[in-house]
């Protein structure tokens, strides 16, 4: 599968962690978690046309079910929206994440997070709240805020699509300082700024974009898969919706900005304290939590060492002890 994002070195598999999904026709948790470096154990939707059996062919062992009955034991369990009634009583997973409140759901722990598209280097201005609770009680440790690089509609938008009319370029053909979306005409935008969400329903908005094919700028809508590729879907995702003859439309305005799970996702089991030095998510930490207080580096290793060799040397004494006694013994 192609994904976006970048990507830790990978443990084995047995090592990785597990995650249920819980989704309603996208599934696009699929994707950010195979990111993350965490393996998909099963996708549960309540209605069957909710699976989005488009992605079988990527994830061949996966269970695709609405039958609760068929759930596995997972380290996380992740919702597309509100999480389902049922999971107030489900005890194979500690941690639950969001994208809707799930306050019903028993936990000794919670914490609800806020990431916005474009402050991560993303297209638009959409915002994503996610919202963790785990059964076991976490400790929570504030991160500095991510640095990012800012993007525009250009980035997506290829100059060699045959599609458009000609038109004059813009004054500018970079909007300098912070990302913005910036309309140039009545339901036309520079592409040199952001993707803009708030146009009239069913009303796909124009950008004034480069083309190598009439060697200057036309005026045209984004294809489907740059539309896609703007809420940050991997191409080869978009490719097969569209051969399984999804409705492309209504999927892409449910779907949420990538960048904004797969950040938000990682900044909350970064917070918790389950990612090592190499940006892995420990399977062992996500499961039974992090330490109270973790030894320095090398303390826990020779700890270990002297626990040994006291356990030796009180088993030299009491073979000793025992030489002695039999000595002792012999000579009565």
């Amino acid at each position: 599968m192609e994904l976006s994002g970048v990507v830790p070195s990978l443990q084995t598999l047995g090592d990785r962690p597990t995650a249920g999904l819980i989704v309603r026709g996208v599934g696009e948790w699929a994707w950010v978690v195979k990111t993350l470096g965490m393996t998909v154990s099963w996708v549960w939707a309540q209605k069957e046309d909710w699976l989005p059996t488009c992605l079988k062919s990527e994830l061949p062992e996966v269970v695709m079910t609405t039958n609760r009955n068929r759930l596995s034991t997972v380290n996380v369990i992740l919702c597309e929206h509100k999480p389902p009634s049922w999971l107030a009583a489900w005890d194979q997973a500690n941690l639950i994440v969001s994208t809707m409140d799930g306050s019903f759901l028993r936990s000794k722990w919670s914490k609800r997070i806020k990431m916005t598209h474009n402050e991560l280097g993303g297209l638009t201005t959409a915002s994503v709240h996610l919202q963790a609770y785990s059964s076991i009680d976490r400790k929570w440790i504030q991160l500095p805020p991510l640095q990012t690089l800012l993007t525009t509609v250009y980035s997506v938008a290829s100059d060699t699509v045959d599609m458009g009319t000609k038109v004059s370029g813009p004054k500018v053909s970079m909007l300098m300082g912070k990302s913005r979306v910036q309309r140039m005409a009545p339901n036309t935008y520079h592409g040199g700024g952001l993707y803009p969400l708030d146009g009239k329903p069913g009303v796909k908005p124009f950008f004034i974009l480069r083309s190598v094919l009439v060697n200057g700028w036309v005026r045209r809508r984004l294809t489907t898969v740059e539309e896609w590729t703007v809420k940050d879907a991997p191409v080869r995702i978009v490719k097969l919706a569209q051969e399984a003859g999804e409705d492309m439309n209504r999927l892409w305005k449910s779907l949420r900005p990538g960048r904004c799970l797969e950040h938000g996702l990682r900044h909350l089991l970064s917070g918790i304290g389950v990612t090592d030095r190499d940006g892995r998510i420990s399977k062992k930490l996500l499961t039974f939590g992090r330490a109270e207080k973790e030894p320095p580096t090398g303390v826990s290793v020779k700890r270990g060492i002297a626990k040994i060799t006291r356990s030796l040397n009180e088993t030299s004494l009491r073979k000793e002890s025992k030489k002695l006694k039999h000595k002792r013994i012999s000579a009565f």
